[in-house]
């Protein structure tokens, strides 16, 4: 068995690594590395960027943030984490998704579909998430803002 990482966005993510710590076997073999993660300056200004989008897109359709979110996430995500996975979330993820979809078990995959998270994303995944939402609205009719401060950021 390979590294193992959790990030813990959810109660059933902790839930899920303590229960996967506990099967361990105490042999001295496993060594456990608890760390806060990471989040580069870029993570951030994509972040900010997308919460100005979300916002706008709130503003303009009524709908709100997370049910915008839960939509780019179906619409865009799951596809980016399904053509080039990284990390063992995204493994898992994508190995759970497409056993369901192997048994045709359409609607267990809508659910866990909408566990996806863009936590597990890379900045270039994120990029490109990003992409693909500003790719939709400007075929749509309805292009994005993008506030000067994030311009250097975002391309």
């Amino acid at each position: 068995m390979g590294m193992k990482e959790f990030i813990l966005v959810r109660p059933e993510v902790r839930d899920r690594a303590i229960e996967f710590i506990q099967q361990l076997p105490v042999s001295g073999e496993w060594e456990v590395c608890i760390r806060k993660t990471r989040v580069s300056k870029t993570r951030q200004q994509l972040g900010a960027l997308f919460g100005v989008w979300a916002d706008y897109i709130v503003e303009q359709t009524g709908y709100t943030i997370n049910e915008i979110h839960t939509e780019w996430k179906r619409m865009f995500l799951v596809r980016i984490y399904c053509d080039d996975p990284q990390g063992s979330m995204q493994d898992m993820f994508v190995d759970h998704l497409l056993t369901l979809q192997s048994k045709c078990d359409w609607d267990a995959m809508r659910k866990h579909a909408a566990r996806i998270s863009l936590a597990w994303s890379t900045v270039e995944q994120m990029k490109k998430y990003m992409d693909r939402i500003q790719q939709h609205y400007i075929a749509a009719g309805m292009p994005l803002p993008i506030p000067d401060k994030y311009r250097e950021t975002y391309r």
